[in-house]
């Protein structure tokens, strides 16, 4: 996952989507500035998203989350 985002040009957007076996999935956009990702996301319930700085490390340990899809190059 690494490569392929670092493969395309700084603050690039990518929209990831967490899906789980039971209840509901995740939408958070991704994008890199320098050698750091930074996240974009809400929680179902609240109406103010967060920007947190997060790693790939962290993008794969969300609870229970079951497969992780990247969407890019958006036309």
């Amino acid at each position: 996952l690494k490569k392929y985002l670092w493969s395309y040009a700084e603050r690039t957007p990518f929209i990831l989507q967490w899906t789980r076996p039971r209840g509901n999935g995740h939408l958070a956009i991704v994008e890199r500035v320098g050698e750091y990702l930074i996240i974009y996301q809400a929680s179902m319930g609240k109406y103010t998203a967060r920007r947190t700085q997060t790693t790939i490390e962290n993008l794969f340990s969300s609870n229970q989350a079951q497969t992780m899809t990247v969407y890019s190059e958006f036309k």
